[in-house]
């Protein structure tokens, strides 16, 4: 059985009546001929080759070991610190971030505040907040903390209009909240447990959506907002199916927004990660278990969170601004070595 969701533009959806909906068949889709089918093989099997290289090179090397943030040594973990980038590219922009207490969205503060945005650092741990924006604040950039549960709407709402009451404006956002599956089989998912994934990362999506969208299409020059999925979102996987869900539902969002509200000038897009270093794999607490991840993909390397916020500040930034609708895996080629 199937249900329609609502016909209406996104900001108009009532939060109490958010139910998943079905609409039909995606529409612009074409048969491809038998010759793209055959330039779409080449093109993947020259960019394997071409990973593959770039992992034996990676692997040859002796003994490389990676300091992390914590202080302990990283098997195969990716160099790209808060220095790498085109510092300014996001000069005068002011950034809305959900999660930035820890991981990718505490990254995703320092690098846009690098960049020179102006940042609204929101999570609910308000203590982490605080520091992280002594932190940058020390440094010059701009910022504030907010306490924000993005399972509520109200608070949502809340500090969104924080925002945009204290820097006149919201120009671009980063909905990086997220919590992760149960990592079992489908039959032995908890009910509740499946609710919570689905409200936070799909739900608690779709409310930054809604609100961020309301503030940004009264601007002259548009804005984007990048969402953080995964590359869960992007293949299933058979223990993991309550997260994979909450992703493939959030492609849904991203790409009805795109485009909804390509005529306001506002772009919409997704990053999809591989393997991070953050606290959804704090349980892989050794440099062996880390190096047997990293193993799995092309590039040989687990991901640091500031390899992700680069990601999103490109398409946040002027440099992305004939994108939108995308979802964009950032996964050291792991979707190239499975296809």
């Amino acid at each position: 059985m199937a249900v329609r969701g609502f016909q209406c533009p996104l900001t108009w959806l009532d939060t109490r009546t958010w139910r998943p909906g079905f609409s039909g068949p995606a529409r612009g889709v074409h048969a491809l001929t038998p010759f793209m089918m055959f330039y779409n093989l080449a093109r993947k099997t020259l960019a394997y080759v071409c990973l593959a290289q770039i992992r034996s090179s990676r692997m040859s090397q002796d003994n490389l070991t990676i300091i992390s943030s914590d202080g302990a040594p990283i098997v195969g973990t990716s160099r790209s610190g808060v220095g790498a980038g085109t510092i300014g590219r996001l000069a005068d922009r002011v950034i809305f971030v959900t999660g930035a207490s820890s991981g990718i969205g505490l990254a995703a503060v320092r690098r846009f505040t690098a960049e020179g945005a102006a940042v609204v650092a929101a999570a609910r741990r308000l203590d982490r907040l605080e520091t992280l924006v002594k932190e940058v604040t020390s440094c010059g950039a701009e910022a504030i903390a907010v306490e924000c549960d993005v399972e509520d709407a109200d608070s949502v709402r809340s500090a969104i209009d924080l925002t945009v009451k204290t820097f006149g404006r919201l120009d671009g956002a980063f909905n990086n909240a997220g919590v992760g599956g149960a990592h079992v089989p489908v039959h032995e998912i908890d009910i509740e447990q499946f609710d919570r994934v689905i409200r936070t990362n799909l739900r608690g999506t779709f409310l930054c959506l809604k609100y961020e969208l309301e503030q940004m299409k009264d601007n002259e020059a548009g804005g984007s907002i990048v969402n953080t999925s995964s590359t869960s979102g992007l293949v299933g996987n058979a223990r993991n199916s309550d997260y994979c869900a909450s992703k493939w539902g959030m492609t849904g969002l991203v790409k009805s927004a795109a485009l909804g509200y390509a005529r306001y000038g506002i772009r919409v897009n997704a990053i999809a990660p591989g393997p991070t270093k953050t606290e959804m794999l704090d349980h892989l607490d050794t440099e062996e278990a880390l190096a047997k991840v990293a193993s799995q993909y092309a590039m040989n390397l687990i991901a640091s969170p500031d390899d992700i916020a680069c990601a999103a500040a490109f398409l946040l930034s002027d440099e992305a601004s004939y994108t939108t609708g995308d979802v964009i895996a950032c996964d050291g080629g792991g979707r190239t070595t499975a296809s």
